[in-house]
């Protein structure tokens, strides 16, 4: 066996290695789907050590499948365990976009970076049509939400 055969045999599994999680969409769901969405606050109170608010949202499915049995967690910078709270919805279908709402309890400091424009964090959680489990995170935007979906 020549030199030059063998550096490309034990090259070429690092290589393909290397070539698999560029191609892979890690962090995002399956088949490259992504979520992205707009939020917007009302009714937020100060409770003195907390502030309450309701979290709008407008979810979009910008992938060519349908998913089902969605839950959102909003979680903090603190870590993935953090949550502050949870919204779900039975469906979202490709292309498609859905609102929800919910009334959440925010540490002060959360609801201060959300005031300077660093949005919430919701994570995504889904089931495809052959009922297997997805996770991404959703990219929000600051806006008004219109009444259509």
């Amino acid at each position: 066996m020549r030199v030059g055969n063998r550096l490309f045999r034990y090259a070429a599994i690092p290589m393909a290695l290397v070539a698999w999680l560029v191609a892979t969409p890690h962090g995002h769901a399956e088949d490259g789907r992504d979520f992205s969405g707009f939020y917007e606050l009302s009714n937020i109170t100060d409770l003195g050590d907390a502030v309450s608010v309701t979290l709008t949202l407008q979810v979009f499915n910008h992938g060519d499948a349908d998913v089902y049995d969605v839950t959102l967690t909003v979680l903090t910078p603190a870590g993935p365990d953090s949550d502050i709270g949870t919204l779900s919805s039975p469906f979202i279908g490709s292309s498609e976009s859905v609102h929800l709402s919910g009334d959440l309890i925010l540490p002060p400091e959360e609801y201060e970076r959300w005031q300077r424009g660093i949005p919430p964090m919701p994570r995504i959680e889904f089931s495809n049509a052959a009922g297997n489990r997805g996770r991404n995170f959703v990219e929000l935007a600051p806006v008004l939400l219109s009444e259509e979906g």
